[in-house]
């Protein structure tokens, strides 16, 4: 993990790394301006013995996605292409502002989905940042 020294963090960023074993929406602090677009970003690292269907079905849950949640606004997602240190999965998604990534955070859609991804991986990195 690369460490950023306190005084390069801008007070609006959020980061971090979410155990999987401990993974449930993440308090967000007050942002600067609640009136920017957000973009929120989430990179998995799956467990060993995944199979490939159950990267399948986790493709065919998140596509589902941002018609079960009006929140979305913008919704991509695949499978790294690159080597073993990489993380295997990400997902990028833009939300209007703070109050609905909210929302969308205790949305009982998005709940199911994250027991799911619990499942599936041994790290999860997040970031969301104003955009």
């Amino acid at each position: 993990m690369v460490v950023v020294p306190q005084s390069f963090i801008l007070p609006n960023c959020i980061r971090g790394v979410i155990p999987a074993a401990s993974l449930r929406p993440y308090p967000l602090p007050n942002l600067i301006s609640r009136n920017l677009m957000l973009k929120h970003l989430v990179l998995m690292k799956f467990r060993r013995d995944i199979r490939p269907e159950e990267i399948r079905s986790l493709e065919e849950d998140l596509a589902a996605m941002p018609k079960r949640i009006s929140e979305i606004l913008s919704y991509e997602f695949g499978c790294d292409i690159r080597s073993e240190r990489s993380y295997d999965f990400g997902i990028v998604s833009t939300f209007q502002n703070v109050d609905a990534l909210k929302r969308y955070q205790i949305h009982p859609e998005h709940m199911v989905l994250l027991r799911k991804v619990r499942t599936l991986c041994t790290s999860i990195v997040a970031c969301i940042f104003e955009c």
